[in-house]
């Protein structure tokens, strides 16, 4: 998808709301700047929303250097996400 573009919370955010858009079942955004504030906008305006539809079964953030409270972020979201 957008791997591999050194993206930052302000060029993926673009591309998280077109995401809303449309029925995802993959998302790759590896190997990225991705910050507290890229999964912040990822769990509230894809994986919450994508929830009810439950089509995401893919999910690829590895090489952004997240950190704990991202970490922490994502877990809480996707604890109940039935596809991943």
């Amino acid at each position: 998808m957008a791997s591999g573009n050194r993206l930052t919370s302000k060029g993926v955010k673009g591309i998280i709301v077109s995401m809303k858009e449309v029925r995802i079942e993959e998302i790759d955004l590896s190997d990225n700047k991705l910050d507290i504030e890229s999964v912040k906008m990822l769990v509230s305006e894809v994986i919450l929303y994508q929830n009810s539809e439950s089509s995401i079964s893919y999910l690829n953030l590895s090489k952004n250097r997240l950190g704990d409270v991202s970490i922490e972020i994502l877990c809480k979201a996707l604890f109940n996400y039935k596809s991943l």
